[in-house]
């Protein structure tokens, strides 16, 4: 239902309540999501279609275990999923997450001398944070990032260390 307001909580109980096997994915598709989805430590057999939705609280998604996950052209304040575990492919295509303005910035700092190679900025894990999540992340399949915006005004965009 294109357009539908639903509660984050009641979203929840439709997809933790699916049963794996009844045909196809779990497809939700241009919905206003109010409130917090919170899916961690939750189990979906089936893939898990958040298409083209806006949520207006960050995703929960930590140590999330789910076949499948797109969330492409969907909008959120951040996307939290640290430890997920996605069997086939994570798609974020066309999505923005984030509530600043998207700035370009390198993913390396300034050399320590002032020229030669730059070095991947380093920080403690448990030290920050960021709009985009997925430290251990496990994804089987691919992560989909075609025209994906992340717009933030935060040191870090994007944690995803191993």
């Amino acid at each position: 239902m294109p357009g539908d307001t639903v509660d984050a909580a009641r979203l929840r109980e439709e997809i933790t309540r699916h049963e794996a096997g009844t045909g196809g994915p779990l497809r939700f598709e241009g919905l206003r999501v109010r409130g917090r989805l919170d899916l961690s430590r939750c189990r979906v057999d089936s893939a898990l279609e958040l298409v083209d939705c806006v949520f207006d609280e960050p995703l929960r998604l930590a140590e999330l275990t789910v076949s499948a996950l797109d969330l492409s052209g969907s909008k959120a304040p951040a996307l939290h999923a640290n430890r997920v575990t996605v069997g086939g492919d994570l798609r974020l295509s066309g999505a923005t997450l984030g509530s600043g303005t998207p700035v370009p910035r390198p993913l390396t700092g300034p050399p320590a001398a002032g020229d030669g190679p730059r070095v991947p900025r380093r920080l403690p894990e448990d030290s920050t944070s960021a709009v985009v999540e997925l430290a251990d992340a496990r994804i089987d399949g691919n992560l989909v990032v075609e025209q994906l915006t992340v717009a933030d005004s935060g040191p870090w965009s994007l944690l995803a260390p191993a």
